[in-house]
């Protein structure tokens, strides 16, 4: 037997989404103004743009993968790690404030908000 694989390579998006992108939200998926910027190593973070607004429920970020919901792909930073929303119900809320960032680094699964 022999088996055939077929490799895609993407580009790593990821996006802010929510409270934290306009007071009362905004829940358009991919908006150009709330992209990571994307590290040059592996081991180095990504950063979001500085948030907009307070978000007492706290800033939403995803990865895009296309064809899925982006709460499917919906991520957090829980007590300094990295915390997936994987099949799961919603994930605990952290409150944010206009002008932090998240920080986060998927090699080593930790997070920061500040």
């Amino acid at each position: 037997r022999s088996v055939d694989y077929t490799v895609e390579f993407n580009e790593p998006a990821v996006w802010l989404i929510g409270g934290a992108v306009k007071e009362g939200g905004d829940w358009t998926e991919s908006l150009a103004d709330w992209k990571f910027t994307v590290p040059a190593k592996a081991d180095e973070f990504f950063v979001s743009p500085a948030f907009a607004a307070d978000a007492p429920e706290g800033p939403r970020a995803y990865v895009k993968i296309d064809g899925f919901d982006w709460w499917k792909s919906e991520f957090m930073v829980l007590n300094g790690k990295l915390t997936y929303r994987g099949a799961g119900k919603d994930l605990d809320r952290v409150t944010s404030k206009a002008g932090q960032k998240m920080y986060i680094n998927f090699t080593s699964g930790a997070g920061k908000i500040e």
